[in-house]
């Protein structure tokens, strides 16, 4: 008998009993194929979801095992049923970024029919799910870092189900977060990058006295000394509790971020 469950936070307009349903009940298997198929070659990582194989490897390392390898269409899951250090009881996610992809035959896919299909993939990425694959795990990973989980077995795990507009709006949100940590990602390899010129560019190469990049109203050489020479040790010193502020982009100019 399916239970009812309401979740803490929700979205305004949203009132009813979530169902707890388990996967099965709303999923058919997918093993579709199509060794004609000239549809991209992708496979799951548990950071980024599907991406490219060629991203991952250098060359194709499916070989004649490509023939069998799952025609999956936009909207449709994969089970990627591999252990890692973010995901130790694998990683679920919808094909959002293109509209088929060839996949692993390994993979357990599926379809959720009327379900948003992103809305299923991040409960079946969550930590009660994961609780439930860890009492389906009995013998650990096998050498190729598989884990023991038929399909049968995975879709015995239970989630809990809103109305298909809640599902939607859940999703949504989501993928406005996760686009959000995507730019502030970008922004923070930016400032790194910055970083690792300024070090190079703001002190002198060795034999040389004066920097590549200076702020302006500097134009002294660099005197070369030993720490000893300036430095006395002070083990009572205390840190200061402000520092001054520099804004990187007036300094180095907005060229730089580009």
């Amino acid at each position: 008998m399916a239970k009812n469950t309401k979740p803490a936070i929700r979205f305004k307009g949203f009132t009813d009993a979530w169902e707890q349903r388990k996967l099965g009940e709303i999923a058919t298997e997918v093993n579709r194929n199509d060794p004609e198929s000239i549809a991209p070659i992708m496979m799951i990582t548990a950071n980024n979801g599907f991406i490219e194989q060629s991203e991952r490897y250098a060359f194709n390392n499916a070989g004649e095992s490509l023939k069998k390898y799952i025609l999956l269409e936009r909207g449709e899951l994969a089970y990627n049923h591999g252990a890692s250090k973010l995901r130790p009881y694998g990683s679920c996610f919808a094909l959002t970024n293109t509209e088929n992809a060839r996949i692993p035959f390994v993979y357990h896919c599926f379809s959720v029919g009327e379900n948003d299909s992103e809305f299923i993939s991040i409960e079946l990425n969550g930590s009660e799910i994961e609780r439930q694959l860890r009492r389906i795990v009995s013998s650990g990973a096998r050498m190729d870092g598989l884990l023991n989980i038929s399909y049968e077995e995975y879709s015995t795990v239970e989630l809990n189900l809103p109305s298909i507009e809640e599902q939607q709006a859940i999703s949504g949100f989501f993928h406005i977060l996760d686009h959000l940590i995507t730019l502030h990602q970008r922004k923070y390899d930016s400032l790194v990058n910055v970083k690792k010129a300024m070090l190079e560019k703001m002190f002198p190469k060795n034999g040389e006295t004066v920097p590549e990049i200076r702020f302006k109203g500097f134009t002294d050489a660099w005197e070369q000394r030993k720490l000893g020479d300036i430095a006395e040790f002070n083990p009572k010193a205390e840190i200061p509790d402000v520092f001054e502020y520099v804004d990187l982009e007036s300094v180095i100019g907005t060229e730089i971020w580009k």
